[in-house]
């Protein structure tokens, strides 16, 4: 859905949105029924989700030397909501909801620089999604990959960063 938007063929809604009409379009492709404030309460848990264990530890760990911030899909409710439940502290929090752009839209990478006056090449993005590298490094963006083995279940294959 968020290709949908950047093409134009979706209009803009944050990530709840795009939740709400994902969750939707799979109840109704099972032919399920589920009231719309049960929908809500599904989509909220995106809000709660827990960080992986050793994310405050490093956080904490990189904040003693960098300026950490987050560069995110997600609307910024949605990202206090989870830095507020996980106890993480960021420097600055910074979506994509601020270009109306979803990731791997070059206005989002582009965006963290300009707002931090600083140059793409001084910005690192950290992430464990190789596609989101390949993006981030063609706007300038210096990379590095964490793998996150369990993101995509305990038999997932190994994945690496793409060039």
């Amino acid at each position: 859905m968020t290709a949908e938007v950047n093409e134009g063929r979706r209009p803009w809604g944050n990530f709840d949105d795009l939740h709400l009409a994902a969750l939707a379009a799979l109840l109704s492709e099972r032919g399920l029924d589920l009231a719309p404030r049960e929908q809500r309460g599904i989509v909220s848990a995106w809000h709660r989700l827990a960080p992986w264990p050793d994310v405050r530890e490093g956080l904490q760990a990189l904040r003693r030397e960098l300026i950490i911030g987050a560069l995110s899909n997600g609307h910024l409710a949605l990202l206090v909501d989870l830095t507020r439940h996980g106890d993480l502290r960021f420097d600055c929090l910074i979506s994509a909801d601020l270009v109306r752009a979803y990731k791997p839209a070059a206005d989002v990478y582009r965006v963290a620089p300009a707002l931090l006056g600083l140059e793409p090449a001084d910005i690192m993005l950290v992430a464990a999604h190789p596609l989101d590298l390949v993006a981030a490094r063609r706007s300038g963006l210096r990379t590095a990959f964490v793998d996150g083995p369990l993101e995509y279940g305990a038999n997932s294959p190994p994945r690496r960063s793409r060039r």
